[in-house]
């Protein structure tokens, strides 16, 4: 294997792993891809929620919230 194919075959395995780090196109792609998933997996979080707590406190709802976020938001030491 020449070094060539090493490197095209290290950057498939990185990116098949979710491990992609090019600072360009796919780097805004994972972006949108990440809210995307956040902002769904949060409404639908949400909906069960409400549909077990009926929403009868704001302030539970809120801290819920908070907790949900938290969960979503990937940890990293880097900012995006």
């Amino acid at each position: 294997m020449t070094k060539r194919e090493k490197k095209i075959n290290r950057l498939y395995h990185l990116c098949v792993y979710g491990k992609c780090v090019d600072q360009g196109a796919v780097g805004i792609y994972q972006l949108y891809q990440l809210v995307f998933m956040a902002l769904t997996m949060f409404v639908l979080i949400s909906c069960v929620f409400c549909l077990v707590l009926h929403c009868d406190h704001v302030s539970s709802f809120l801290l819920y919230l908070q907790i949900t976020l938290c969960i979503v938001t990937p940890k990293r030491s880097d900012h995006i």
